[in-house]
């Protein structure tokens, strides 16, 4: 397709399917396109990947009718080297299902279309190798597909649903499917922003052409899960998957922001800027979007969560003649809420019910974050996200420029008369001027080469991940300036208790050597999530006592916003209040601070849970499933019933008028104890680590008001 042409969205309506798709990808300009590609090569491969993830109702997948009909036009233009590979985003792990083959050969593709075409079946999770992401990605460092990377020409064909997170699902969620990990959730959006994974994909390794299958769709609260088939009789197809995305959305009737992957990647990277819609828009008749109130409880639990998991695995309809769910209670769990889900479209009863469970689900999930967060930190998993800018949008002369913009701040507060703690710190137009000193009993030549300088803010006490990326070095290889995108826990901790966002900010870094010192710089430029409005400051380590020891310097100018909560309350407006809460946090944040910069020297481990290692073939859990803790809680229940009401009880000394119960102090003595004992017994493990996080919590709070254990002055 020649560059000055615009691009072109082609709706096909109302046709046999075969005639929608050739006349849908024929006005997009795919046969042009693929001719100015192959340039006449006979052998020139094409690979088709289609959505699979049909656990129950087909229509919640593509249909294969719609792709064997592409395969037949293919070789119709001389194209005979096809492959089609699956694409599945849903909940594999929880299932033993058949390989990829059988399962292909269930859905209806066989090799051979009716016509007689061939095409090979590719699974893209079978060979894989470590993908060319750069180091700013969120992918960096993952696999990829042989089969996709080494393909010449990518189609990628995605259903036409709605999603109970994503309000709808269509090209972008479907290239979740592209990556080889077995449990896409956990990997693409536990333990990464869903919206960087989609975005550096398409950057590396995206799709040439977009189709959406709308012949039969799945639509209502979870269409992408719960299959709820509607004949909408069209076919849309462009090169450009968020074009794409925002048209089918208008045909449900949905703002296309609706989405919050479609959401981001529009805001980072737009439609293109000279297109043209060849069809109408006329919405599908009939359809069903996701009720707000499910979009709103599922988007307020963690993608990292345990709740979050257990509902994707659970919300998704299984057809059991085809499937073996792992879990019985899984499988159990997900037959309830699957026909509540059914049900709370036309029964108020159930919608009360389903929405009672969102909210407790939410309330479950926040709760269990707030936990980690303040006394469970080893149990709070980093994330990887991407850099979110390129360092080559800002020139040098802004990085080198970092260090005389906070010279001003410095001077401030190395003016301010220290605290009780050696801390100094005052308000400055709503943030906060903070420093800090420590001395080590460590030699200053053998600190800087165990603690590099470069790498200082991701030794910060909550530090929950980030990207760095280094822009130039000195003659000795050492870096002078740097981008850098940091995540840390909620400031101070407790505002996780009142819904407080993780700190994401984005920063551009000076670094500078001299002599007897060296020191790192940083502003920032913009927060991801809003969170903060500055995060500015420095670290430098120098020589101390003609090298013998070595002093810490910390500076920081910082304003973080508050939680909507926590605003309402009104705490930065409390007497006395505010300077309180202000000092504590940072006199624990930046004393720790210290012991992580100590702790680095000596070569003790001490960030909170870092990333898990990548598992791209097979399935293991970071911990238990939700649903076995629900069982022992069940078995518990029962346990201590049977024991309570067992036909060896004893028998009572009077039954008075009101039917009450009565047992002598020895009776009462010898019927409960058993059960409570059992019950004792297995809760007792559980208890033990409420009460052990308790006391590291608390021995952590002691151990910042104590002297470092290499000495310290202030």
């Amino acid at each position: 397709m020649a560059a000055d042409r615009p691009v072109v969205a082609a709706i096909a309506r109302d046709q046999p399917d075969a005639a929608l798709v050739a006349s849908a990808v024929g006005r997009a300009g795919l046969w042009e396109l693929l001719a100015a590609r192959s340039d006449g090569a006979a052998d020139f491969q094409v690979l088709i990947t289609a959505g699979m993830s049909a656990y129950g109702e087909l229509s919640t997948a593509v249909s294969p009718t719609l792709v064997e009909a592409l395969v037949d036009l293919l070789h119709e233009k001389g194209y005979h080297r096809v492959s089609v590979a699956g694409n599945r985003f849903g909940p594999d792990p929880w299932l033993a299902e058949p390989s990829y083959g059988a399962l292909a050969a269930t859905l209806g593709y066989t090799g051979v279309t009716p016509r007689g075409a061939k095409y090979t079946l590719v699974d893209l999770a079978h060979d894989t190798a470590i993908g060319d992401y750069p180091t700013t990605s969120v992918l960096h460092g993952t696999e990829i597909g042989r089969e996709w990377a080494e393909a010449q020409f990518h189609i990628a064909v995605a259903p036409n649903t709605t999603h109970p997170e994503f309000g709808f699902s269509l090209c972008l969620a479907n290239l979740f499917g592209l990556l080889p990990a077995d449990d896409k959730h956990d990997a693409y959006r536990a333990r990464r922003d869903g919206a960087d994974v989609i975005m550096d994909l398409l950057d590396r390794y995206p799709p040439d052409f977009h189709i959406v299958d709308g012949i039969v769709s799945s639509h209502g609260a979870a269409g992408s899960a719960i299959g709820e088939p509607l004949a909408t009789r069209c076919v849309w197809a462009c090169t450009d998957p968020v074009l794409l995305d925002v048209l089918g959305a208008i045909m449900m009737g949905e703002d296309p922001a609706v989405s919050a992957i479609t959401a981001a990647v529009l805001r980072r990277r737009g439609v293109p800027e000279d297109y043209r819609v060849d069809g109408d828009l006329t919405p599908h008749a009939g359809w069903k979007s996701p009720p707000r109130f499910v979009l709103n409880g599922v988007r307020r639990l963690r993608p990292e969560g345990a709740m979050h998991r257990l509902f994707t695995a659970a919300v998704t309809e299984v057809d059991d003649r085809r499937f073996e769910v792992i879990d019985e209670w899984l499988a159990k769990s997900s037959k309830l809420l699957v026909r509540l889900v059914r049900l709370a479209r036309t029964d108020p009863r159930a919608e009360h019910r389903l929405r009672a469970l969102l909210a407790g689900a939410g309330v479950a999930d926040a709760v269990d974050s707030a936990w980690r967060v303040i006394f469970a930190k080893s149990q709070v998993r980093q994330r990887a996200v991407s850099l979110g800018f390129a360092p080559a949008d800002y020139q040098a002369a802004e990085y080198d420029a970092v260090p005389a913009r906070l010279a001003q701040n410095e001077h401030l507060i190395d003016a301010l008369a220290p605290n009780r703690h050696g801390m100094r710190w005052t308000h400055l137009d709503g943030a906060v001027l903070f420093g800090c000193d420590r001395v080590l009993n460590a030699p200053y030549p053998e600190f800087v080469r165990r603690v590099e300088i470069s790498s200082v803010i991701a030794l910060m006490e909550d530090y929950a991940g980030g990207c760095l990326a280094v822009v130039s070095a000195d003659g000795r290889g050492r870096p002078t300036r740097q981008a850098e995108r940091n995540l840390y826990l909620p400031q101070p901790n407790f505002l996780a208790l009142l819904g407080g966002a993780t700190i994401d900010v984005c920063k551009l870094e000076s670094i500078q050597y001299r002599r007897h010192s060296r020191k790192i710089s940083w502003r920032t430029i913009f927060s991801p999530n809003g969170s903060a409005e500055c995060d500015d400051g420095s670290v430098e380590f120098s020589s101390a006592d003609n090298g013998q020891r070595t002093l810490i310097r910390i500076r920081t100018k910082q304003k973080f916003v508050l939680p909507q909560f926590a605003q309402l309350l009104g705490l930065d407006a409390v007497d006395g209040l505010r300077d309180h809460l202000v000092s504590d946090a940072y006199h624990r944040f930046f004393s720790a601070t210290m012991d992580n910069f100590e702790a680095c020297y000596e070569g003790h481990e001490f960030r909170i849970a870092g990333l898990a290692e990548e598992r791209t073939h097979g399935f293991e859990l970071g911990e238990p499933l939700l649903t076995l803790r629900l069982r022992l809680v069940y078995d518990l229940m029962r346990e201590g019933l049977r024991e309570l009401w067992s036909s060896d009880r004893p028998e009572p000394v009077d039954i008075d008028e009101q039917g009450f119960r009565h047992f002598t102090n020895d009776q009462d003595a010898t019927a409960v104890p058993g059960a409570a004992a059992k019950i004792a017994d297995k809760v007792g493990p559980y208890l033990r680590d409420f009460t052990a996080g308790l006391r590291a919590a608390a021995e952590r709070d002691a151990r910042a008001a104590r002297p470092a254990r290499l000495g310290w002055r202030r």
